[in-house]
């Protein structure tokens, strides 16, 4: 099962880390005529993690922003996606697409066995928060709502939350904007999808490392499954 929300997580952590060509266009605030500071950006795409999966709902906020040819040119395409049994090994479902990496060495097939395993990395996430904006400050991102990796939706997430902020201010001069009303809207728009995506990672979660029946159920759902049924997730990448 995977941890419970920590209680104690530190919600007012404000970072804002990205990538150069995020950084420098800083979604559609710059060009509407807004002052924005970054305070931390990347020279280059390099390693965060195990990598930042961009699924539809933020590819289509990047190709918006014309920056989609960018993040495309420095990405990788995995070349087949299957889902499989931890116990025993089988396979419960298969989304076929391009071998990209057929051809990478023995060391890279291999490497789940040099891994580290005298270091345990818990995962948390946080029970939504009443509110993210106080004064002119107002959260975004992993700040405003961590969620756990299941649905691959933290960075999308930041993302939709810049291209929703940039959308309440953006329609006026940097002196015009009514930034408490855009900021109220923003917090209004943002904090029931988030807290959704939040939950169902959640739920997703404990799906993967359910055990007994359970196991044997989802295993027989999973199998039973068109892989190009959408219906289930067309309310998050749709």
């Amino acid at each position: 099962m995977p941890p419970t929300p920590r209680s104690d997580a530190h919600p007012h952590l404000w970072r804002w880390n990205t990538l150069l060509p995020l950084a420098e266009r800083a979604g559609d605030l710059v060009p509407a005529g807004h002052s924005v500071h970054v305070l931390e950006r990347a020279a280059e795409f390099a390693e965060v993690g195990a990598g930042l999966q961009m699924a539809p709902n933020a590819t289509r906020v990047l190709r918006e922003w014309g920056l989609l040819d960018e993040v495309a040119a420095a990405g990788v395409a995995p070349g087949r996606l299957r889902m499989k049994d931890a116990l025993d090994g089988a396979e419960l479902t298969r989304l076929e697409l391009d071998a990209a990496f057929a051809g990478t060495s023995a060391e890279v097939r291999d490497g789940l066995g040099s891994l580290w395993r005298d270091r345990r990395w818990p995962m948390y996430d946080r029970v939504s928060v009443a509110s993210w904006i106080r004064g002119r400050l107002v959260l975004t991102g992993d700040a405003a709502h961590p969620m756990l990796q299941y649905l691959a939706q933290g960075a999308c997430q930041a993302i939709e939350d810049a291209h929703a902020l940039a959308a309440q201010v953006g329609t006026a001069g940097a002196d015009a904007a009514d930034w408490d009303g855009a900021l109220d809207r923003y917090e209004a728009e943002r904090t029931g999808r988030t807290a959704g995506v939040q939950a169902a990672a959640r739920t997703w979660g404990e799906i993967r490392h359910v055990d007994g029946v359970a196991r044997a159920r989802r295993n027989e759902l999973f199998r039973d499954r068109d892989p190009r049924d959408y219906r289930r997730i067309d309310w998050l990448y749709g």
